[in-house]
């Protein structure tokens, strides 16, 4: 509806609202959604060279980065702002974007895969997907203002005042990055400020690489059309006029920024074609010298890429950032509003915040947000009302357009803190009063900002644990903290650090006096650090929250910071080795968080690993882990009964992580064990390229666990990833990978345990047939192959070239009785090269020998044939005393084995520990005589059913045994108790039963033959006519047909199981038979088509080869 004076009030329209409520604010009354702004752009990341790589990159062909590209197919790769490298001799930038990329890639492969193998490269600072933002505006409510008068909001933040002061500079442009615009608009075409160096005349005369870019740009559609015919058309259009709509004109409103002008650049799409631009636009409104950029849209999720941008806008181009906090009716930060080096906006009504909008401690001012009268998109004289931060945000770019003019000589941030610190505080307002200190400052108050003669603001510019310490529950902490006074000198500045977390507790010496400080003074607390306590209650991986207040006199402010507390993942840094545990048994990070953890890095290189993680096995299907699975997500196997814990100067090491968890059972697929471990480090220079992690593994099932398998699985990414070799050192127990293509550095995994090894090396990408490759997912069943085997697979390297690899180093230990325990333990080594690997490999072995001298050995207790005779070989040491009795008074021998002769009753001998100067206490090992097997089996089926292609069950009916080694005769063969087995051909066979003990010991054997027969049974076609006979079935290299008719027309296709259709050859035709030749056909099923005089007949024929 229109009136006299056209005002259009701003609503979506309903079909508009459903579309868009996933992705869009809720309006008023509804519940917030989550996630806002959180869309990303498919199939696209954006990825950051690091300075060195981006020259390496530049220099060389071949390089891992195009290794990574072609990897995940690349389908585009773009310089994303091509020609911003610093110049030569130039004061150094702050950022560099020429190191910024945006890839496209193949739609199989998924984000996490392609952010492994460009940071594999060693080459990459970051790889992010790219947020595709949204406007931060809501729904109007036109009944809820029906009392305002058009431009109230100019009143409550003091424009008029202000105005009196300076009303602006034509030359002070605010860049306005929103949805498009109406350039046309009566309150907007005298604002704009046009690019007179680049005319429309289809030539990039200013050379910026955008042709006819005199009214704008469109970032999004990536034209000169910056209209807006966006999906949420309108919302730029009020924005702008909220900003810099024409005042003293005679018609319609009057922007905050009076005289300033705007670049109109659009930078949300119009089609499906385009994509959202709002950062590529922040660096072209800066660098066409854009003095304040509006962002009046965002969304959840942080990102590097888009803190860079920032950055590079605000530090090294001088802009003034304001933005939008957001409209989710929750405590939440919104980007990129929450970053650092941006002014961020929140809304109020009547000086209350604003119901269904955004707070948080990241907010610094607020604005009016609702019924904000301003100019709207469907006529040039139109207008309407906005609601949402949307439409505070550009108030206070206004104003920041006149401060910059009135004040020229501050810097943006400057700017920023006048802003913030001249604003009126309404906290004591009792609407407020569940958002303490969350609403920023206070209310903007533009004629204060421009007049005021005294503004305060000292802001913190770090704030850090002193030497990075964990903040673990129960230590005592202290903090770092350097401040900045960014507008007038203070005379007596006093800091005050509190906490509103509850499981935080600052100690007493928590106030700082400064005194005076100049203007662009600085000053710290390192000399006095505050203090504070993590309380018990503190739950992992939480954020503290701290407030820091400052008093100067009148001046009061504060800020706040978080910091995390009590995280379930530690870090080891005593030497050259740095590794990150988690509770959940990861190396490296925790989980896939990669944000969590370092890697593990030697001598401060990038990280050597992309996963690991400890693997426990008691069968093939109860494999558990926290590594990645067939589907490439972590199996969540272990759950944290003692969250990780990092200690110091423990007596057994220099730094020590330590913690309890256990796995899921009685959940199916679970081991069915508790996992105590422990990861050491020594800052010792003999100790300083390894640490050891200690895993002590107990049985939690009621049954006694016959093999237990336990490894370490690493998945390195040294340097180049796809030049990896893993190799095995049998002499050293010791997994290890290194790059073909430079010397350093080598990194391994070493077993110190004296169990047996195992290992299996993988080839990551394309093994072979003889194995399996994980890029694809890590399969239960190939972790327990990789467990399993013993050393079976020793090298991967691909064709011989190099490959991604990764491998599992491992042990095997027999028979854990219900809450027995298990010691199994590693080394990751690292040096410089195979021979310095190999050193501290055997560094790693001596220490922990030495660490763990004594412990008594675990104790046998077993059983054997008569006539046996048994090698002893205890675990928990390397050599050992072996007595005949209990006093010590008859050594048998020493060594790590002692032999018995033929046993023909049962034997006690009693073992200690040797290792060390100190015997370990004696423990009793039980040899019980057991009576020799006796093998028997019986067949359940008659003779006479023993047919190809039936099973056959065989009942073993032997005694004294447990295990059995069948052979059916044709190369076959079982270990199950009572097998069944399908014989394909018909014939005669010779089975056989080995029937051992546990020990495999006095073995007997038996033998039967039986006889399979054909039966020359035709299986029946499909549609069962029954007019002739398709004969053998199995067939081998010949099918006959049989046909009641002579002579008559017979056709015969088939078709595989891939669904090929395949005609075999007619090699003979008789009256009343067709024979035709299978001799070119590959063994499987077949579907038979044959068409006999007018039927047609289906049939299933199975091909075998003898």
């Amino acid at each position: 509806m229109f009136t006299p004076g056209p005002v259009v009030y701003h609503c979506i329209l309903s079909f508009l609202c459903i579309v868009l409520s996933s992705v869009l604010l809720a309006a008023q009354h509804l519940p917030a959604p989550s996630g806002i702004g959180t869309t990303t752009k498919p199939h696209t990341v954006v990825y950051k060279l690091k300075p060195q790589s981006g020259n390496q990159l530049r220099m060389a062909n071949g390089n891992p980065m195009q290794k990574a590209l072609q990897k995940v197919g690349a389908k585009s790769v773009e310089q994303k702002f091509p020609g911003k490298a610093p110049a030569p001799f130039a004061r150094k930038a702050r950022v560099d974007l020429s190191l910024i990329y945006e890839l496209k890639y193949d739609p199989s492969h998924n984000l996490e895969a392609v952010q492994q193998a460009l940071l594999a490269t060693g080459m990459v600072e970051y790889v992010e997907p790219l947020y595709e933002r949204v406007p931060l505006y809501q729904p109007n409510d036109p009944a809820s203002d029906s009392t305002k008068t058009s431009q109230a909001y100019l009143r409550n933040i003091q424009a008029y005042g202000g105005w009196a002061v300076q009303k602006g500079d034509t030359n002070i442009i605010i860049g306005i990055l929103d949805t498009g615009f109406r350039l046309t608009h009566e309150d907007i075409r005298q604002k704009i400020k046009y690019n007179y160096d680049d005319p429309i005349d289809g030539i990039d005369n200013d050379g910026d690489g955008l042709i006819d870019n005199f009214f704008g740009w469109d970032f999004a559609d990536r034209d000169n059309n910056p209209d807006d015919d966006s999906p949420y058309r309108g919302h730029g259009v009020g924005v702008a006029g909220a900003a810099i709509g024409h005042a003293d004109n005679g018609v319609g409103i009057a922007g905050v920024g009076f005289n300033t002008k705007f670049l109109p650049v659009k930078v949300f799409p119009s089609t499906d074609y385009g994509s959202f631009g709002g950062y590529e636009a922040i660096v072209y409104a800066a660098d066409k010298g854009c003095s304040i950029i509006n962002l009046s849209w965002g969304g959840e999720g942080s990102s590097k890429f888009e803190q860079d941008i920032i950055n590079y806008a605000a530090l090294d181009r001088d802009v003034v950032i304001v933005a939008a906090c957001g409209n989710t009716n929750a405590k939440v930060n919104i980007y990129p509003a929450a970053y650092e080096n941006v002014l961020s906006v929140g809304g109020t009504n009547n000086d209350v915040k604003t119901s269904g909008q955004t707070w948080n401690y990241k907010v610094d001012v607020t604005a009016p947000s609702s019924g904000i009268y301003t100019t709207a998109v469907s006529r040039d004289d139109a207008y309407s009302r906005g609601y949402g931060t949307s439409y505070a945000s550009p108030q206070v770019a206004g104003a920041a357009a006149l401060v910059r003019s009135h004040l020229p000589h501050l810097n943006a941030v400057q700017v920023i803190e006048r802003l913030r610190a001249t604003s009126d505080n309404i906290y004591h307002l009792s609407g407020n009063a569940p958002y303490n200190e969350l609403l920023g400052r206070g209310r903007l108050n533009v004629k204060r900002a421009l007049r005021d003669t005294q503004a305060k603001s000292v802001r913190c510019t770090s704030f850090s644990v002193v030497d990075n310490k964990v903040a673990q529950i129960g230590d005592t902490l202290l903090i770092h903290l350097s401040v900045m006074n960014y507008l007038d000198p203070t005379t007596a500045l006093k800091l005050t650090l509190t906490s509103t977390s509850p499981f935080i507790k600052v100690l007493d010496d928590n106030e700082l006096n400064i005194g005076a400080m100049g203007t662009l003074a600085s000053s710290n607390n390192h000399s006095k650090p505050f203090r504070f306590v993590v309380l018990p209650d503190a739950p992992h991986n939480a954020q503290a929250t701290f407030r820091v207040g400052f008093t100067d006199g009148a001046y009061e402010d504060f800020q706040y910071f978080q910091l995390p507390v009590n995280p379930d993942y530690l870090t080891l840094t005593a030497n050259n080795l740095h590794i990150t545990l988690n509770s959940k048994g990861n190396l490296g990070y925790n989980g896939y968080n990669f944000g969590q953890g370092i890697g593990i890095t030697y001598k401060g290189s990038t990280s050597l690993v992309f996963e690991g993680g400890l693997l426990v096995a008691t069968a093939p299907d109860r494999v558990s882990d926290n590594v990645r699975n067939a589907s490439w997500q972590t199996d969540n196997d272990f759950v944290a009964v003692n969250a990780a814990r990092l200690r110091h100067n423990t007596g057994e090491a220099d730094q020590e992580i330590s913690g309890v968890m256990r796995d899921k059972f009685p959940a199916p697929a679970q081991a069915g064990v508790q996992v105590s471990y422990k990861g050491m480090a020594w800052s010792d220079s003999s100790d300083a390229d390894y640490v050891i992690l200690e895993y002590r593994i107990r049985n939690v099932t009621p049954d006694t666990i016959e093999t237990l398998h336990a490894g370490l699985f690493a998945d390195w990414n040294i340097t180049d990833a796809y030049l990896n070799v893993a190799d095995w050192d049998e002499t050293l127990q010791m997994g290890y990978v290194y790059n073909m293509g430079q010397a350093s550095p080598y990194a391994g995994i070493s077993l110190l345990s004296v169990t047996p090894p195992s290992y299996y090396a993988i080839d990551n990408l394309s093994g072979g047939s003889s194995t399996f490759a994980i890029a694809d997912g890590f399969s239960t069943q190939e972790k327990y192959r990789a467990l399993s085997g013993g050393v079976a697979r020793t090298k991967a390297w691909g064709s011989g070239y190099g490959n991604d690899v990764a491998h599992v180093v491992g042990t095997t230990a027999s028979r854990l009785a219900p809450g027995q325990s298990q010691m199994v333990s590693f080394a990751i080594v690292a040096g410089d090269d195979l021979e310095q690997l190999r050193q501290n490999a055997r560094a790693a072995l001596t220490k922990y020998q030495v660490m763990k001298a004594g412990p008594a050995p675990l104790a046998i207790n077993d059983t054997v044939c008569v006539g046996s005779s048994v090698s002893l070989a205890p675990q928990g040491g390397v050599r050992f005393k072996f007595y005949a009795d209990e006093a010590k008074t008859k050594l048998l021998g020493t060594g790590n084995n002692f032999k018995l002769a033929a046993l023909d009753t049962s034997t006690v001998l009693y073992v200690c520990n040797a290792d060390s100067l100190f015997d370990s206490p004696l423990v009793p090992f039980r040899i019980e005589v057991a009576n020799s097997p006796v093998a028997g089996f019986s067949i359940v089926q008659q003779k006479e059913a023993l047919e190809p292609n039936k099973s056959v069950d065989f009942r073993n009916e032997s005694e004294h045994g447990n295990s059995w080694q069948w052979d059916f005769g044709n190369g076959a063969t079982s270990t199950e108790q009572h097998p069944s087995y399908t014989y394909e051909l018909p014939g005669t066979y010779n089975v056989s039963l080995i029937v051992s003990n546990a020990y495999n010991c006095n073995e007997d054997t038996v033998t039967q033959r039986i006889e399979i027969k054909q039966s020359g049974t035709v299986i029946p076609p499909l549609d069962a006519p029954q007019q002739f006979q398709v004969y053998p079935n199995p067939a081998v290299y010949e099918l006959h047909v049989a046909m009641p008719a002579a002579d008559a027309a017979l056709t015969l296709f088939m078709t595989d199981a891939m669904g090929r259709r395949v005609s075999p050859k007619l090699s003979s035709r008789l009256p009343h038979k067709a024979i035709f030749d299978l001799s070119g056909l590959a063994e499987g099923l077949y579907i038979v088509q044959l068409t006999y005089e007018d039927n047609t007949n289906t049939s299933r024929l199975l091909i075998i080869r003898p």
